[in-house]
């Protein structure tokens, strides 16, 4: 444990270095000074988010009510293991975060359009996750739309006043994931300890710790890794990211043991019997050895920062920004394995799509 939080944390200094070393100061200047800049309406990006979000919504819907179903029959979350949410359908269910994210960004909607959109989003998350006992994707698309939704909002002043009443929603929510955490055993005891907790104030007397544990258990994803790799599981060398990239055809079932190799969850925690999850430095482990993760990191920060500064200063990529930023949100409890499918689903594809409806647009308009 001790190696493993020195090995992340040099991990996080020297993804942050890297970062922070691409953007200069004229860059972040100029990113400033297009964030004060007023984006014009983008209609097609628009339809487009619309389109999406009708897709994504009705495949999220499906693969909801399947959690749902297997984890109420059981009465505990434990049924989740039980939901078979490969193929297509867990894939589009994805389309949800990209079609709000394109509609916020499109500058079309209204104050009250957007209000509605982002609560009616937000509501249907939550309830997921009351129902289900899972947190697991529906906490980081709240904190994309909630940013996202922020960001379209242009110049937002923070008053005293609305300072206050996101403190007291933030600890409501920090209470929410709280008590699913401590009762999702036992699903129908989510309701009456969500209520008790409000009427005592039980959470905030412990706030600091619970918020992390939150996330502390992910970090043995890192400390099964460090641990076993490579007095029990050779490096891979990089041979995750070979494994990951043939993923994209459906050709798993004619190979099945080469892609179960490429995920740590499926290597790492079925030796050790510990469902953990994955973690992204934790793959750059895994393949490259203590100082070549720390080397990847730094790359990984660059890499990052080129990005943002090319989608923050064009609004016509601002959504695409968001989209990324989501999948690097998944990289604290996913892999290199975890995290291809979610970024191929809500950044390449609607990005692509885009593209091409712009193309097709700029050759109508010059036929005509």
């Amino acid at each position: 444990m001790f190696h493993s939080a020195i090995y992340a944390h040099f991990c996080l200094c020297t993804f942050g270095f890297g970062y922070i070393l691409h953007l200069s100061p004229s860059k972040a200047a100029e990113t400033d000074r297009n964030t004060k800049r007023s984006a014009e309406p983008d209609f097609l990006q628009r339809n487009i988010g619309f389109m999406l979000l009708i897709i994504g919504w009705a495949f999220n819907v499906v693969t909801t009510l399947q959690i749902i179903s297997a984890t109420w029959a059981v009465n505990s979350y434990s049924g989740f293991s039980d939901v078979a949410l490969t193929g297509g359908t867990g894939s589009l269910a994805m389309l949800l975060l990209p079609g709000v994210i394109y509609m916020l960004c499109s500058q079309t909607l209204s104050p009250i359009q957007k209000n509605i959109l982002v609560f009616a989003v937000c509501a249907y998350l939550l309830a997921t996750m009351f129902l289900s006992g899972s947190r697991k994707l529906q906490i980081f698309y709240l904190l994309t739309i909630g940013l996202c939704y922020y960001w379209t909002k242009g110049n937002y002043k923070l008053n005293f006043r609305k300072l206050i009443t996101s403190g007291i929603v933030l600890l409501f929510f920090l209470d929410f994931l709280y008590i699913i955490r401590e009762n999702r055993m036992n699903l129908t005891e989510v309701g009456p300890a969500f209520c008790e907790s409000i009427k005592n104030f039980r959470f905030i007397q412990s706030i600091a710790g619970e918020v992390f544990a939150e996330t502390g258990l992910t970090f043995y994803a890192v400390v099964s890794i460090v641990a076993l790799v490579p007095s029990v599981f050779p490096f891979e060398y990089g041979m995750t990211l070979v494994r990951t990239i043939p993923t994209i055809l459906p050709v798993g079932w004619l190979f099945p043991d080469f892609f179960a190799k490429a995920a740590s969850t499926n290597v790492i925690n079925t030796y050790t019997e510990l469902p953990v999850g994955a973690s992204l430095f934790g793959d750059f482990y895994w393949n490259f050895g203590l100082f070549g993760g720390l080397i990847i990191s730094f790359l990984w920060g660059r890499l990052l920062a080129a990005g943002t500064s090319k989608f923050l200063n064009n609004e016509k990529f601002t959504a695409v920004y968001f989209t990324i930023f989501f999948t690097v949100l998944l990289g604290v409890r996913a892999g290199i394995f975890e995290l291809f499918r979610p970024f191929l689903m809500t950044v390449v594809l609607p990005a692509l799509f885009y593209h091409l409806r712009v193309q097709k647009k700029q050759i109508h308009d010059l036929a005509e």
